[in-house]
């Protein structure tokens, strides 16, 4: 037995292409939005080119091509604010939050560049707050960059945060 569709079923096969393609896209713009992160825990690692993300997204801690950590306020790479200061010293660097707590950019050849002197300290989580700071929890260790100033343009318009107060 043939099964044929309505007649006017051609009319509705343009809506539902469309209707696919937006749930497509809104998924996929889902996915971009709720990967964004803030925290990195014992034993993962931000490799070059990732970068946590405070929940505001005013502020990021990017693990640079050139093996710079850098902490940027506002949005873009236009605001630094910290940084490990390791830029030019090795290739294919990384960032990881050892067991021990101890946060260490490594190169390539896992030759460590800069650390953050915690180890032993039973630091489990690096997070990037909305204040501008980075803290290594329990907390062991920070960026000390939550009382500071911060001047910058969002879409133009100059911004300007004092944090800590």
């Amino acid at each position: 037995m043939l099964v044929k569709p309505p007649r006017n079923s051609a009319l509705y096969f343009p809506a539902m292409v469309k209707l696919l393609i937006f749930y497509y896209f809104l998924a996929l713009a889902l996915v971009t939005v709720c990967s964004a992160r803030d925290t990195l825990h014992s034993g993962e690692t931000l490799y070059q080119g990732d970068e946590l993300r405070s929940q505001s997204g005013y502020f990021s801690l990017r693990m640079q091509r050139d093996c710079n950590l850098v902490l940027y306020g506002g949005q873009g790479d236009f605001n630094p604010i910290w940084a490990s200061n390791t830029g030019g010293s090795g290739s294919n660097c990384y960032l990881t939050l050892q067991p021990d707590g101890n946060l260490v950019v490594y190169d390539g050849n896992r030759r460590a560049l800069w650390a953050s002197g915690t180890d032993r300290s039973g630091g489990n989580t690096l997070r990037v707050q909305d204040d501008g700071n980075v803290v290594l929890y329990r907390p062991v260790w920070s960026t000390n960059t939550g009382r500071v100033n911060y001047d910058f343009k969002v879409n133009g318009e100059k911004k300007s945060f004092l944090h800590g107060s």
